[in-house]
C-alpha cells in the first residue's frame, strides 16, 4: 500500500473508514457489533488473533474490526488516523516525517506528543494547553516558543532564571503543573523594564532598570519553588551544568567549561533532569534548550502558591528592549 495518496484520489477504503467511525455510523450498527459474540472469530484466542493480524492488509484489518468487537479490542490500527486522509498525506513529502507522525499514535499512552518545530516527539509537559490540542502538523513545544516555565515545585532563584535566559534561553517544565504554571517568556533584546513591587525595594517612576541593577536586586531573592529542595542558585547551576557537560562530552559536543554553556544546533532539545531529594516527592526539575545562546528578555509572572509562606510577595516583571546595555 502506498505511503502517500494524491490529493485528488481517495483511498479505496475511505468508505469503510467513514462507516467504521462512530460519527459516521449508526447506533444500530455498533450495537450489532458489540452483541456479535456467536461468530467463530469471537471464540479464537488472542494469540491467534495477533498472528492473523500480522498478515492482514490495512483494509482487511479494518473490515475484521468492523465485524466483531473481539477484533476491535485486539487488532491495533496505529496508522489509521493518518493513512486514511488523502489531504493530509499529500503534504507528507518526507518519509521520515510521515513515520514520526504515525509514531505519535503509538506513544499516546506514554504521554508523548509530536513537535512540528523540532520534528521529534516530546513529553506532554513540553507543550502548553493550547498547543496540546493542535494537530501534529501545527503543534509546537514551549521551547520553540522561547518560554521558561517556573512553579512552586522546583528550586530556582530569580537570578538563576535571568541568567539562564540571558545565556542561552531555556525552558523549564514541571510535571506537577503540566501547562498551568506561570511562564517566563524570552525574546531578543538588550535591556529590561520592571513593573514589580518587591519587599524593601523601590523603583523610580519609569520602572526602568539596567540589567546589572536587576541582577543585583533579584540575586538576593531565592524564591522557594519546591518545599524540599532549598539549594542555592550556584549549587543548582553546578549540578545542572555538570550533568549536561558529561552528557555532551559523551556525544562529542562542544562544552564551554568556564560558563557551563553548551553549544548545539538550533531546535535541538537536550534535557537535564534532577529528582527531588525528598524520597516521597515525585518532583523533577528539567531544563531544555530552546534556542541558541544570546541576549534575551523575559516577561515574568509569579503568584503565591499553597506551598509558599505568607511573607513571600507577589511579583510581576516585564522585561523589554532598552538602549541602556
Amino acid at each position: 500500500m502506498p505511503t502517500e495518496w494524491p490529493v485528488t484520489d481517495a483511498p479505496p477504503f475511505r468508505e469503510l473508514l467513514d462507516k467504521y467511525r462512530y460519527d459516521g455510523a449508526s447506533e444500530t450498527t455498533f450495537t450489532k457489533k458489540i452483541s456479535n459474540t456467536q461468530c467463530a472469530t469471537h471464540k479464537l484466542p488472542v494469540e491467534i488473533l495477533l498472528q492473523i493480524g500480522r498478515f492482514l492488509s490495512f483494509p482487511d484489518r479494518l473490515s475484521l474490526r468492523y465485524t466483531c468487537r473481539w477484533f476491535t479490542a485486539n487488532l491495533p490500527t496505529h496508522d489509521a488516523r493518518f493513512q486514511d486522509r488523502a489531504d493530509f498525506a499529500a503534504r507528507l513529502t518526507v518519509d521520515a516525517y510521515a513515520r514520526r507522525l504515525r509514531l505519535e499514535t503509538r506513544l499516546i499512552f506514554y504521554d508523548i506528543l509530536f513537535c512540528r518545530a523540532c520534528l521529534r516527539p516530546h513529553e506532554i509537559s513540553s507543550f502548553s494547553d493550547s498547543q496540546r490540542k493542535q494537530p501534529p502538523m501545527t503543534r509546537k513545544c514551549i521551547g520553540a516558543s522561547n518560554a521558561l516555565n517556573v512553579c512552586n515545585h522546583n528550586t530556582l532563584s530569580l537570578d538563576a532564571v535571568i541568567m539562564y535566559a540571558y545565556q542561552q534561553g531555556r525552558e523549564i517544565h514541571c510535571k506537577k503543573h503540566i501547562g498551568q504554571s506561570p511562564a517566563v517568556f524570552t525574546s531578543d533584546g538588550y535591556g529590561v523594564t520592571l513593573t514589580v513591587a518587591l519587599h524593601e525595594t523601590a523603583f523610580d517612576n519609569s520602572n526602568t532598570l539596567s540589567w546589572t541593577t536587576v541582577r543585583r536586586i533579584l540575586i538576593e531573592k531565592n524564591w522557594p519553588i519546591c518545599p524540599h529542595m532549598h539549594t542555592t542558585n550556584v549549587e543548582l547551576q553546578d549540578r545542572l551544568f555538570k550533568k549536561r557537560a558529561q552528557t555532551y562530552r559523551r556525544k562529542q559536543r562542544n562544552v564551554n567549561a568556564d560558563t557551563g554553556s553548551v553549544f548545539a544546533p538550533a531546535h535541538v532539545h537536550t534535557s537535564t533532569n534532577i529528582r527531588c531529594e525528598y524520597r516521597q516527592c515525585d518532583t523533577t526539575f528539567t531544563i531544555k534548550r530552546a534556542v541558541p545562546g544570546g541576549w534575551f528578555n523575559m516577561m515574568v509572572r509569579r503568584e503565591l502558591g499553597t506551598l509558599e509562606s505568607a511573607t513571600d510577595p507577589k511579583w510581576c516583571a516585564q522585561l523589554e528592549p532598552s538602549s541602556e546595555i
